[in-house]
């Protein structure tokens, strides 16, 4: 939930870089905040404008999101990876916004991670339901879809507003503390499958 949570901290002032006054009131009245200045303050720091900023800053969410799907076997472990994979890819394509050709071709990069989380997420769901993980456990990763597109629609800007969604769902997928073992010679493997 750590990574969501930061998500959701940095979408405000994400909105008002973006959509400027036509910014939803709950984000304009957020980015008014003092701690928001302490972002904005980052702008030209290092060479960087403040949108590239916005980039970096969010790597600790990817990071933090797909952390603890990397213990619960092969499938949902790539699943994790490819959150891992957003992060740079996410600076990569904030820095190519305002990059000359063909460097500018990298700008919204990480929505073809967040189209192949969904889809490897399936393959994990279906994974882990022929290994014992409980009902609840699978059918909550295969609607990692679902997930993405309602978060997005609801916070309204990707990848901030679709992290948000997807941190919350990893955060519960994350209450299975182990992952599940199957009967007979296959409890003796490590959950891998």
């Amino acid at each position: 939930m750590t990574g969501a949570t930061w998500a959701l901290f940095l979408l405000p002032q994400q909105l008002v870089v973006w959509d400027g006054q036509e910014a939803p009131a709950w984000a304009r009245s957020a980015d008014s905040l003092p701690v928001y200045a302490l972002l904005r303050d980052l702008n030209g720091a290092g060479g960087l404008e403040g949108y590239a900023w916005a980039g970096v800053v969010l790597v600790p969410a990817w990071i933090l999101i797909g952390w603890p799907l990397l213990g619960y076997g092969t499938l949902p472990g790539v699943v994790g990876a490819l959150f891992l994979l957003g992060a740079p890819v996410t600076v990569a394509s904030y820095l190519a916004e305002s990059a000359p050709a063909p460097w500018h071709s990298l700008w919204g990069a990480e929505i073809f991670v967040l189209l192949a989380i969904p889809l490897a997420a399936i393959a994990a769901a279906i994974s882990a339901r022929s290994r014992h993980f409980p009902t609840w456990w699978w059918a909550l990763m295969a609607c990692t879809l679902l997930v993405s597109v309602a978060s997005t629609a609801a916070f309204g800007y990707f990848p901030h507003g679709t992290l948000v969604g997807l941190g919350a769902e990893v955060g519960a997928l994350a209450l299975l503390p182990t992952c599940p073992r199957s009967r007979g010679v296959a409890a003796l493997v490590r959950c891998g499958g």
